[in-house]
């Protein structure tokens, strides 16, 4: 039987080995660029520019508007593959999932190899 995830980072990992269309096989240096208050609208903005490979106009992305009730979160992770890729994901996480976060999509970037 599996381990259950203990941390935000396990979660990440584990949601990306079991969800990803590239062949990841092992995630090596996860790490957070940046979090914000999830705002729906504003999603595709964030996706346009991951796809765009436009890191620093997302970096200056606010971190929005705290809802008054049930927050969610999105974390964008940046991580290397086994075989060193670069990619960039986005992670939704909300109180009511108990800090069992979810990826969203993951991004290659191309222009980091």
């Amino acid at each position: 039987m599996e381990a259950k995830p203990e941390t935000f980072d396990e979660y990440v990992v584990r949601d990306i080995l079991a969800n990803n269309s590239y062949g990841i096989t092992e995630v090596c240096c996860l790490r957070s660029i940046k979090s914000m208050y999830l705002e729906r609208e504003r999603y595709p903005l964030i996706v346009s520019l991951m796809e765009n490979e436009n890191l620093a106009e997302l970096m200056k992305l606010p971190e929005g508007t705290m809802p008054p009730t049930f927050p969610e979160y999105l974390e964008i992770v940046q991580f290397e593959s086994h075989d060193g890729r670069s990619f960039i994901a986005t992670v939704y996480d909300s109180v009511e999932l108990w800090q069992n976060p979810e990826i969203i999509n993951v991004f290659l970037l191309a222009s980091a190899k």
